[in-house]
């Protein structure tokens, strides 16, 4: 009996291995796609020495669609995306040290949906309003409004990414409508388990593009910032970066 358990141990450490091996492959393979992604938007920006500054580095993409950035009225930074874009870190810097790394290499940081203004019978959201599921944003460990404040700053993230899903108007308020109706949806700490009555931050944005038959979850295991950053069904709207020197470079579509 001893040898079989034995032997069951072993193999179950195999496959173990086996799968940490092959997942690690697919997230190397996520973050190599999402560099060369990262650089060829940035190679497209077009420098605007008019609105930049010697804090703030403004490079321009020439896009039809929805602008990607809109000033504060007292600063020459900015926000970032437009409504409908998901706002993407991927970068975990909230808990601690030697977990942050593991965290970011494997899942990311944080993702966020932008509103916009938005109101039904039960919620009202302004006009910078995001929807998020965190627990280490603020205080709330659930699915609540936040705002595109927290993203434009450094007390958070030091690198933020747009995506943007094609979509018409219609589309657009289904998935607005399907996100905000998750609000108060407990957090999901396992990120495995109990996945239909509770979410994390980017389960939560992916499940909200479904309603529209997006696929943001190509892997189809946890849903991470990398996943919804290769989805054949996103493309970058928005880049920032903070530089050693504490400038700040923001391109984006407009």
């Amino acid at each position: 009996m001893r040898k079989i358990l034995k032997n069951l141990w072993i193999l179950l450490r195999s496959f173990i291995i086996l799968l940490l091996l092959s997942y690690t492959t697919v997230v190397t393979v996520q973050h190599i796609e999402k560099d060369i992604m990262v650089e060829n938007f940035k190679k497209r920006g077009v420098f605007q020495e008019d609105i930049s500054t010697k804090k703030f580095k403004y490079y321009k993409i020439d896009y039809e669609g929805k602008p990607t950035l809109s000033f504060l009225n007292s600063s020459a930074d900015c926000y970032p995306g437009n409504v409908g874009d998901i706002l993407i870190s991927c970068e975990q810097n909230t808990i601690h040290p030697l977990v942050n790394g593991v965290i970011s290499y494997y899942a990311g940081g944080h993702a966020g949906y932008i509103t916009g203004p938005y109101r039904d019978d039960y919620t009202y959201i302004g006009e910078i309003g995001t929807v998020e599921a965190t627990m280490t944003v603020g205080n709330n460990a659930d699915c609540g409004v936040y705002s595109k404040e927290d993203w434009r700053g450094l007390q958070y993230f030091n690198e933020v990414m747009c995506l943007r899903v094609d979509m018409t108007d219609e589309e657009l308020a289904r998935v607005t409508a399907s996100i905000t109706s998750r609000l108060g949806d407990p957090y999901n700490e396992t990120f495995f388990f109990n996945i239909y009555d509770t979410s994390y931050c980017s389960d939560v944005v992916s499940k909200s593009f479904e309603c529209i038959n997006r696929d943001l979850n190509p892997t189809k295991l946890t849903t991470s910032m990398y996943d919804m950053i290769t989805s054949k069904d996103t493309y970058i709207s928005y880049y920032h970066y903070v530089d050693s020197d504490g400038v700040k470079h923001i391109y984006y579509l407009g």
